[in-house]
């Protein structure tokens, strides 16, 4: 069915156009600044403060402008009582094909720095643990109590799960965009709760019937009457990859074509309802579960560079491996992510994970949790980063819950946070997109402008100050330390050996420059200038791929020797869900 966007599109800017003197707006903007025709029409306003007295301060993303206030008082008069926020908001309501642009373009750009906290659901794959949790609240290997921090997100789940097993069959809303396709979530069906990615096949005959596990491989083999899973995989059993990480796991991605209305056409906002779908994240093109390439199907949301690397995501290697792999992946990334927000009882992101440790494989397991312990939008920042005594419980209290959910066999790779100091160095005298038409905005004023906002992903290092920039990559190092101790003090677990890596942002850039790449600055986003940018994205996983799992057969398992054979037998799809390749 074709997407409804494209149509609310054109119905929302044809109106747009005919009910709104637009040229007059952009005579404005042009003569003054866009912040003072954003201020004239009443879409950009000072609020009151907290407390009832005092104004939020007046944030300008342009230049400061002189005389304007005149011609703001004309356009006022000739043109004001037409053009004003009240009105959009009244188009907005016109029709469902109205209210769908607004909605949809209104949420994924408001992605851009808030996360959504979303009802909970109980996870009844752990409701024992939870009870655990909460009633003794310590470290059972410290016997120290924790202390919980602020609570900003939360664990998600698949919407389409028939069957509740954690595992769905649509792409958005935590389906196959983020973990594996469930092949039966039929609700009526006995045996659909035990089908889903990550089943050991062993426990249903090889699956000689049915295809438990979801890789694609069943039946038997005619000539020699065995089940053609245990023929080509029992030697070579599959392993899982599971990411419990934030955004830069996610891969948060705002098209930068979404704000700069010279460029739109029929395919800009065509993926739209995908986007929203998957709070503004394109994990299906990310650095650890990618199933997907930009070309040819997400080529309208990446306009950085002319031609992308493949995404050669870990999972995509994983499974190039053992094909016996496929299908087998979670990514559990969430927007804001951090050490608190991974433990909270009962909400954390940890809690969607979905393993047994009994019945299921092994899992390759990556805690990526890069900045969020140390990045605020607060004024505040300094006081609100994450100690390293919380960072080093927080993520045990993660290693003890993974301990009592993964099968034996399997490995869990901490991640230490990024130096951020890179971003500001790399980015804050590029030009931003909202100031390519006049060549007028730098990445530094877009910066402040949001630190202004207070909305800033990451105020202590997306800003001018120097001094503050060194103090927050000083706590992340230390963050980094604290990481490396746990590893240190518990580096083996009943069910898991544990290792650590550096999110090398540095390293990655030159992975890219040494491949033919034109900049250091293709690594970052080009529109937020904080998180990685799709080839960010290639990079990392092909760095973390060399540094951490190649000829590594104790975590990643021996090279299946079978790979060509099942190609040949079920075929090679690279897709996923609907199996059509």
């Amino acid at each position: 069915m074709p997407s409804p966007v494209p149509a609310a599109c054109k119905a929302f800017l044809k109106d747009l156009k005919e009910e709104f003197d637009l040229d007059k707006i952009t005579e404005l903007a042009s003569s003054c600044s866009p912040d003072d025709a954003c201020e004239a029409i009443g879409m950009c306003r000072q609020d009151l403060k907290p407390d009832g007295e005092n104004l939020w301060p007046k944030c300008h993303l342009y230049p400061a402008t002189t005389n304007c206030e005149a011609k703001k008082a004309w356009f006022l008069t000739h043109h004001g009582s037409s053009i004003t926020a009240k009105d959009v908001k009244k188009l907005c309501r016109k029709s469902r094909k109205h209210k769908l642009f607004c909605k949809i373009y209104e949420n994924t750009l408001g992605n851009l720095f808030f996360s959504k906290r979303r009802d909970f659901k109980q996870n009844k794959f752990d409701r024992e643990f939870i009870e655990r949790e909460i009633s003794k609240q310590k470290i059972e290997k410290k016997k120290k109590k924790i202390k919980p921090g602020k609570l900003g997100v939360e664990a998600q789940y698949p919407a389409s799960d028939a069957d509740k097993d954690g595992f769905g069959t649509s792409a958005t809303v935590r389906g196959w965009h983020w973990n594996g396709y469930d092949c039966n979530d039929k609700r009526n069906d006995e045996n659909a709760v035990n089908v889903y990615p990550g089943r050991s096949p062993e426990l249903n005959g090889w699956d000689g019937v049915y295809d438990s596990n979801c890789n694609g491989i069943s039946g038997n083999n005619d000539t020699t009457g065995i089940p053609f899973e245990q023929e080509l995989c029992e030697d070579t059993p599959g392993r899982g990859v599971l990411i419990l990480g934030d955004s830069a796991s996610a891969h948060f991605h705002i098209p930068m074509n979404y704000v700069t209305p010279e460029t739109w056409d029929e395919d800009t906002f065509r993926d739209l309802l995908t986007i929203v779908g998957n709070e503004g994240d394109f994990p299906m093109t990310s650095w650890g579960t990618g199933i997907d390439n930009v070309s040819p199907k997400w080529t309208p949301n990446f306009q950085q560079i002319d031609s992308y690397p493949n995404t050669n995501s870990i999972y995509n290697r994983m499974r190039d491996h053992n094909r016996c792999n496929h299908n087998d992946y979670q990514n559990n990334g969430v927007n804001g992510g951090a050490t608190d927000s991974m433990t909270w009882p009962e909400r954390g992101i940890m809690y969607g994970m979905v393993r047994n440790k009994t019945i299921d494989l092994p899992m390759v397991v990556f805690l990526a949790l890069i900045g969020n312990d140390v990045c605020t939008g607060h004024e505040d920042s300094l006081n609100r980063m994450t100690t390293p005594e919380d960072f080093y419980d927080r993520t045990l209290v993660t290693l003890n819950y993974l301990d009592e959910k993964l099968p034996k066999g399997s490995a869990v790779f901490i991640s230490g946070l990024a130096d951020g100091r890179l971003l500001y160095a790399q980015m804050h005298n590029k030009i931003h997109p909202l100031g390519q038409f006049k060549q007028n905005v730098r990445f530094k004023d877009f910066y402040d402008f949001m630190d202004c906002l207070e909305v800033s992903p990451c105020r202590g290092w997306l800003q001018t100050n120097a001094t503050l920039r060194d103090l927050h990559s000083e706590r992340a190092r230390e963050l980094s330390q604290s990481a490396k101790a746990v590893v240190r003090d518990y580096p083996i677990w009943d069910n898991f050996k544990t290792g650590y890596y550096d999110f090398d942002l540095a390293k990655m850039g030159e992975m890219w420059l040494s491949r033919g790449g034109k900049s250091m600055q293709d690594i970052i986003d080009p529109f937020d200038g904080f998180h990685p940018s799709q080839v960010g994205m290639s990079m990392q996983a092909e760095y973390m791929w060399e540094e951490l799992l190649e000829g590594k057969d104790d975590i990643i398992g021996a090279r299946n020797p079978n790979n060509e054979k099942i190609d040949a037998l079920f075929g090679n799809f690279q897709f996923h869900g609907d199996g059509k390749g």
